[in-house]
């Protein structure tokens, strides 16, 4: 059976927003949307809520950004034990009919976030050989 494992883990800097270029959150963010201090409801890949304890984090700054991971685990494999950083805050069993959750697959851009960046003026750039233009 496959299971799920969410984990948690603090950083002093929005580590969404330098990732994957959204807005990450706060720990006192979240402990805003807590039912009684600690446990908080939290919605899950899989459609469903779960509820989480952020006790691990009470004693921890507020304004550091706080970034939850759900793995999935494979058939009758033990979890990856990769990040020691993280904080595992609950694991689940899938319903056997859960379809697989892929990669999200890498995207080359189109350039239109580069356009937003201008050099200073003066500035030139190099053209290295073998570098494409």
């Amino acid at each position: 059976m496959k299971r799920e494992r969410i984990t948690a883990k603090l950083y002093d800097f929005d580590f969404v927003k330098e990732r994957y270029g959204g807005n990450g959150r706060t720990l006192g963010s979240f402990l805003a949307e807590t039912t009684n201090g600690i446990d908080l409801p939290l919605d899950c890949p899989d459609g469903g809520r779960r509820m989480v304890s952020l006790a691990p984090f009470a004693a921890k700054d507020p304004d550091h950004f706080l970034v939850f991971t759900f793995i999935e685990s494979r058939d009758d494999e033990p979890f990856d034990e990769g990040d020691n950083d993280a904080v595992v805050l609950g694991e689940y069993d899938l319903a056997p009919e859960q379809p697989e959750r892929g990669a999200v697959p890498f995207e080359y851009g189109d350039g239109t976030l580069l356009n937003d960046y201008k050099l200073p003026p003066g500035i030139k750039t190099v053209e290295l050989p073998g570098e494409p233009t």
